[in-house]
């Protein structure tokens, strides 16, 4: 018994030509960046990440790469650590 399988493992050239924007949302409220992500992915137009933990926003953005950067706006949060991300990848 012979079986054919058919399998297209190269993207096509259109693919490779619409690489997504990335965006990062850093907010300490998870419900808030899940919600954001998303209604944000569902567009098909974006790759979007989400970090909760103020520490570790500076590690996900060298990660990331991301087009856009979302910080927590509140001044007095923790996760205000977004703003100094953005400082940086200036």
């Amino acid at each position: 018994m012979s079986r054919t399988i058919e399998a297209n493992f190269l993207p096509s050239p259109v693919e490779e030509a619409k690489e997504k924007p990335r965006i990062l949302i850093i907010d300490n409220n998870r419900d808030f960046t899940y919600s954001a992500k998303l209604a944000l992915e569902r567009t098909g137009r974006y790759s979007v990440w989400e970090e909760n933990e103020p520490a570790r926003t500076h590690q996900t953005a060298q990660r990331v790469l991301p087009d856009l950067i979302r910080p927590h706006s509140r001044e007095n949060c923790p996760a205000r650590e977004g703003v100094n991300v953005m400082r940086e990848r200036r």
